[in-house]
């Protein structure tokens, strides 16, 4: 966040929104795309600092009144509520501009950024997390088709795509987010099943793409655009200026890593050493 406030040619877009909504974790709430469309990426990170900042005072609230064991419904109520609350960000919020000039920029801004829209994957994941630690028997029996997981999830993918290939219909977006969400679920928990073919797999590139995902994720916008600016001029062909970026998003993400997020998790990790 330090470089896009502090280096403006990192930015790929004019301007940023206000420094509070990023330290808040608000900026995904009536996000304006067409004025304040830098990193804007970082709406999934407000979505996942509110699941798991609200997620476990939750679960301390039911466990207090002894309730723990009926927290599971708390999963499947937010994952159903989802439907409700994007069937009216369309019909309410968007659709008074569907159809009119720039109407991507309401749908963007009233149905995918909102948190309450888009727990779906979050609410999968715990959800396979929950089953894997707490009902151990019934994993067991589930992880006994993990190449059946993975052809389901990868069917269920597949549906997804033709589902949401127009994003903007009422269908696809209050049935096509928690599609996609359930067909990863499906893969992740495939792969995690000592049956699954993926499971004994050992592969230094994944491990490695894995590793530097995140760093990739939140510096690639603006390594793109500077890379862009150093090759301005050049003759180079589209496809030799997409393998540059390729090449500058992957060595920016390894230097994040080496630099900020190794030596930070080294003094994490000694600070939890010590109190135990």
């Amino acid at each position: 966040m330090g470089l896009y406030f502090e280096v403006p040619s990192f930015r790929e877009k004019e301007a940023l929104p206000s420094l509070w909504k990023f330290l808040s974790f608000t900026q995904n709430f009536g996000l304006d795309l067409k004025h304040y469309g830098t990193f804007s990426h970082a709406w999934s990170l407000c979505v996942e600092e509110h699941f798991y900042l609200l997620l476990p005072v939750t679960l301390v609230i039911f466990q207090s009144v002894g309730r723990f064991n009926r927290a599971g419904w708390l999963l499947l109520v937010l994952f159903l509520v989802g439907f409700g609350t994007r069937l009216y960000s369309y019909n309410v919020m968007y659709a008074p501009y569907n159809g009119k000039e720039n109407s991507w920029l309401y749908w963007y801004k009233y149905v995918y950024y909102p948190t309450y829209n888009r727990l779906d994957g979050l609410v999968i994941g715990v959800a396979i997390a929950a089953i894997y630690t707490f009902y151990p028997n019934l994993w067991h029996r589930i992880s006994k088709q993990g190449n059946i997981l993975l052809g389901a999830g990868i069917s269920l993918l597949i549906v997804a795509y033709w589902l949401c290939e127009d994003q903007q219909t009422m269908i696809a977006s209050v049935f096509g987010f928690p599609l996609l969400s359930i067909g990863y679920g499906f893969i992740v928990a495939g792969a995690v099943s000592p049956t699954s073919f993926l499971y004994g797999w050992k592969s230094t590139i994944s491990t490695s793409i894995a590793t530097l995902s995140f760093a990739i994720y939140l510096t690639h916008k603006g390594i793109i655009i500077l890379t862009h600016k150093l090759v301005a001029g050049t003759d180079w062909t589209s496809d030799w200026i997409l393998l540059v970026c390729v090449m500058t998003s992957l060595i920016g993400a390894l230097l994040l890593n080496l630099l900020i997020e190794k030596p930070f998790l080294r003094i994490r990790n000694g600070l939890l050493h010590t109190k135990k």
